[in-house]
């Protein structure tokens, strides 16, 4: 698979429903990660974080009754691992152990609603809803000789993604969003944008100064290719990832598949803060609607 984006000139025009693009976000680079709770180092000049065979599943939610079309919505949960550090200077800069069995490791994982906004022929056009908790990142130690050594994750019984130290939560901006072929291609892309709404571990996660992410406008930018037939019989048959996916139970309504991209972190342009505040108080309205039913 392909990663499609450059590591800049990102917009987020589209995450805050402008009806023009414009270049609204600046990407953050060289960003120091430190792995030392973990038994790794401290790795400076990250630009972005690259993921692949990350699984995941999408249900259907049929608004109106009458199958497939726009205006419902899928649910996509998934999970993953970092496979490499970025530079745009040095390529890969993934410290010794990182992800490997008795190293450490950077995992994720995901829960996004996705607004079905034109379906033609096999290809499922969808932009993103806005959500909370949509995205977390855990590290995880794996040397069992520390006597807290995690799970490897595992994608093709999903296990191990979730158990190391919760260390950053987004939610998901509405907007952006991508499409689905489930019938021809059995592939797709998407783009989403993130805003951060926790920081559950300090210290792990600096900018170029040294300072933390900031809660509110530290932005997390993804980019991903996904995978519905990654054996390549021309099925909806990807069972990867513990979700109950068989080769029989697929369809357009239930399927899953993997995915491969990359992650770059992110602030806003100070013009769109403002616009940004109200779509949080609308996400926090929604969050409190779905509480009280």
């Amino acid at each position: 698979m392909n990663l499609k984006k450059s590591l800049l000139g990102v917009s987020l025009a589209a995450s805050l429903g402008f009806g023009a693009a414009a270049n609204a976000a600046f990407v953050m680079e060289d960003l120091t990660i430190d792995f030392t709770s973990v038994g790794g180092p401290v790795v400076m000049g990250v630009d972005a974080i690259g993921f692949n065979d990350a699984p995941f599943r999408s249900i259907l939610t049929d608004v109106n009754g009458n199958g497939l079309d726009a205006g419902d919505f899928y649910t996509v949960t998934g999970k993953g691992a970092a496979g490499t550090l970025l530079s745009n200077e040095d390529g890969t800069i993934s410290p010794s152990g990182f992800g490997l069995a008795g190293g450490f490791e950077l995992t994720f994982d995901f829960n996004l609603d996705v607004l079905v906004t034109s379906v033609v022929g096999p290809q499922i056009n969808f932009t993103h809803m806005a959500g909370a908790d949509a995205l977390r990142f855990y590290l995880d130690d794996l040397d069992a000789a520390n006597g807290d050594g995690g799970v490897k994750s595992n994608p093709g019984t999903g296990l191990g993604y979730t158990d190391g130290t919760l260390v950053l939560t987004f939610d998901v901006l509405a907007g952006e969003g991508g499409s689905v072929n489930v019938s021809t291609l059995f592939d797709g892309s998407d783009d989403a944008t993130f805003i951060l709404a926790a920081i559950n571990t300090a210290g792990i996660f600096k900018d170029s100064e040294g300072k933390p992410f900031v809660i509110g406008s530290t932005l997390a930018l993804t980019d991903s290719n996904f995978d519905l037939d990654s054996n390549n019989n021309n099925k909806l048959d990807e069972t990867r990832g513990g979700f109950g996916c068989t080769e029989a139970n697929q369809s357009a309504g239930f399927f899953c598949g993997v995915e491969d991209g990359t992650v770059r972190f992110a602030v806003p342009e100070p013009g769109t803060l403002a616009i940004m505040g109200l779509g949080l108080l609308g996400l926090g309205w929604s969050a409190r609607r779905k509480a009280s039913v």
